[in-house]
């Protein structure tokens, strides 16, 4: 009976040192991966995506911080990309035609919006870059910052950046396979944002339908100024910080 034991024991303990084994194989083959280069310069994948905001502002050293929250999906395509505030319930709509960029932006709870050509936004001093809005970040900033870290999370293939830039500290943590940020984390004097993927996907897998308000009242932004009289405009005007001018 001892001798039937002592097998048993010898049996379990066997058992567990191939489990062990077998467990760190699939770890380290999974670390010695190669993750998939960031490549800045080809078409970069249609995706959707969710992400967390927090900013945090202190006026000085004695003063209260304000911490402001939102949340907001995004979407993007080659010549499109969508970004939509869950908390406001506005979304900013980018279209590039060539070199041409337009925007429209969306009031959902009014089923209103408004179109921006090229003119009204150099008249807003709005004039993005196309390769920052579709990876939220400037992609030059990162040959400002040191790669610290790469691999694999959860599956996920990361690099990690860091350093100081023009007196703020910048961390970027970028998605490689979809090409997305997964943090941007900047702090500066009085003020700490950090940008944080919630949850991602292939543009044909998202759970989610961005609206494009084929179906929504559009006003021009040059005929704004003649429209003081209609609530809606106030409201936009306010959001755009009062500027209506032709």
């Amino acid at each position: 009976m001892i001798r039937f034991l002592n097998s048993l024991a010898r049996c379990a303990t066997l058992a567990l040192v191939i489990t062990t084994m077998l467990s760190a194989c699939a770890t380290g083959s999974s670390a010695n991966r190669p993750i998939p280069e960031a490549n800045f310069s080809a078409q970069l994948p249609a995706v959707a995506a969710q992400y967390l905001s927090i900013l945090e502002i202190t006026e000085s050293d004695h003063a209260q911080q304000e911490t402001l929250q939102s949340q907001w999906r995004f979407w993007r395509e080659e010549n499109l990309v969508i970004r939509d505030n869950l908390d406001t319930h506005i979304s900013d709509i980018w279209r590039r035609d060539g070199t041409t960029l337009s925007q429209k932006k969306l009031f959902h709870d009014d089923q209103r919006g408004v179109e921006f050509q090229p003119d009204d936004l150099r008249i807003l001093n709005v004039e993005p870059q196309w390769q920052a809005l579709t990876l939220l970040f400037d992609a030059a900033l990162l040959e400002k910052l040191q790669m610290v870290d790469s691999g694999w999370r959860d599956d996920v293939p990361f690099q990690r950046y860091a350093g100081r830039v023009d007196k703020a500290d910048w961390t970027i943590e970028l998605r490689t396979d979809l090409m997305l940020p997964l943090l941007i984390e900047y702090r500066s004097a009085g003020q700490h944002e950090t940008i944080r993927l919630v949850s991602a996907y292939p543009l044909q897998e998202s759970p989610w339908i961005a609206s494009t308000g084929e179906d929504y009242n559009l006003i021009d932004f040059a005929d704004l100024g003649d429209m003081g009289y209609d609530p809606f405009v106030k409201k936009v005007e306010i959001v755009l910080g009062g500027v209506h001018q032709h």
